[in-house]
């Protein structure tokens, strides 16, 4: 922004489309990301004050502890938490033994139901808008038992959506062979079985947006936890008539976005797009504010420009290869760990915050959604949110984000509406 006596000029910063380089050598490329990588963690190590990392026990962290470490006179500060009953999903112990390998001063935290919901007071002050992400709260803690030894942390944020890895990629990878399948197949038979008999709602949303032709509409579906017959039945009546529930709004905003990579592949198209909205509005979103609510700043070096650059002219088959996302990256990152860290199945901050609120949070669930002074009963349709807690606890379907969302929008409200 540049002000002066004339008005107001706004402009971006960085100005970058994507244009797909075909014909390049791998090993060259495993070569030149692996220069531009280690120069990222570098310039981000700068820091006058200690600085730590964020460590998980996937691949992404765990190199950049192996470059700081390298890079480094002194011990990596690392910070890990884990969660009270998720001993099948913690990354404590295989973070402990990354640290332990390259010689980090260690810190690690267990939570329990009752650390979520006494921070369920302060939960959307800090984060200042509703998030259906389950494990928005772990940033806090993490940022909160780092705070207590540096003031700058390198977080391994940053990989994945440029890099094609999620479960959603798979399916825009593939999504020009699904089109060609018999519509009597994907539309009539496939879509109607998975929506009734799966309980995993990723796949639901995944199969519902690959039956759509137009680009917009399918992103719209994979980015969008209620869809549009959900949400007609979800909203009150008097709000549905002011709102529209077929994703108009969403395409829009994306419609932007898309345009800069249209005519592109729709890897490359929904990897551009995540990266510049999927990823600042949820992730980068919620670690800043968590880390800042604890006076600490959290640095991304995968997301270097350089990288990004890099990364988005790289044909698909170099970040999604078959069923592999983050073919090239993994392929680079072997360079520094063991191939048994970098092909471990991702966990990401997996935690047992389902669980809890069907059990020890049960009533303070039943308190946000249920209660007769609650926002969500004054502008959502109470009967079908009972329909959806009861199905999910019946283990009928998977509505943990769905609930979620309902309840971070009840402490949204109470906090900056109510109050």
């Amino acid at each position: 922004m540049l002000v002066t006596a004339g008005g107001v000029d706004v402009q971006k910063y960085w100005k970058w489309k994507p244009r797909i380089q075909e014909a390049w050598d791998e090993r060259f490329l495993i070569e030149t990301y692996q220069d531009l990588v280690e120069d990222a963690v570098r310039l981000q190590m700068r820091s006058d004050v200690p600085i730590g990392l964020f460590l998980s026990s996937g691949v992404d962290s765990s190199s950049l502890l192996a470059l700081m470490s390298k890079q480094s006179s002194k011990p990596v500060h690392t910070f890990t938490i884990g969660f009270e009953g998720g001993e099948g999903s913690n990354e404590t112990s295989d973070a402990r033994k990354m640290a332990r390998q390259f010689g980090a001063d260690h810190t690690e935290m267990i939570l329990s139901p009752q650390d979520y919901q006494d921070y369920y007071q302060r939960y959307l002050w800090d984060l200042e808008e509703p998030v259906g992400n389950e494990t928005a709260a772990a940033f806090y803690f993490v940022s909160l038992i780092a705070s207590r030894k540096v003031k700058v942390v390198l977080t391994g944020q940053g990989a994945d959506e440029p890099w094609a890895g999620y479960h959603r990629h798979i399916g825009a990878r593939f999504s020009e062979l699904y089109s060609r399948l018999p519509k009597s197949l994907t539309g009539k038979l496939l879509e109607p079985l998975v929506t009734r008999f799966t309980k995993n709602e990723l796949l639901r949303r995944g199969v519902k947006s690959l039956n759509e032709s137009d680009m917009l509409t399918r992103l719209v579906n994979v980015y969008s936890f209620f869809s549009s017959d959900m949400k007609a039945q979800l909203f009150q009546p008097w709000l549905l008539d002011q709102i529209s529930s077929d994703g108009a709004e969403a395409r829009e905003s994306l419609r932007h976005l898309q345009s800069d990579v249209e005519g592109l592949d729709a890897l490359t198209q929904m990897t551009y797009i995540d990266t510049r909205a999927n990823l600042p509005d949820d992730l980068l979103m919620v670690a800043d504010k968590t880390a800042m609510t604890n006076s600490l700043e959290a640095r991304v070096p995968f997301l270097d420009y350089r990288l990004v650059e890099f990364v988005e002219t790289l044909p698909p088959q170099m970040k999604l290869r078959w069923c592999r996302g983050k073919y090239l990256h993994k392929k680079a990152m072997e360079k520094w760990l063991p191939k048994e860290v970098i092909y471990r199945k991702k966990k990401g901050f997996a935690n047992p915050v389902d669980s809890w609120l069907r059990a020890q949070m049960s009533r303070f669930l039943d308190d946000c959604l249920f209660s007769e002074h609650s926002a969500v009963r004054r502008y959502f349709d109470d009967k079908y949110i009972r329909q959806l807690v009861a199905k999910h606890e019946a283990g009928q379907q998977n509505y943990m984000r769905h609930i979620y969302l309902l309840i971070s929008f009840e402490l949204w409200h109470q906090q900056f509406i109510s109050a």
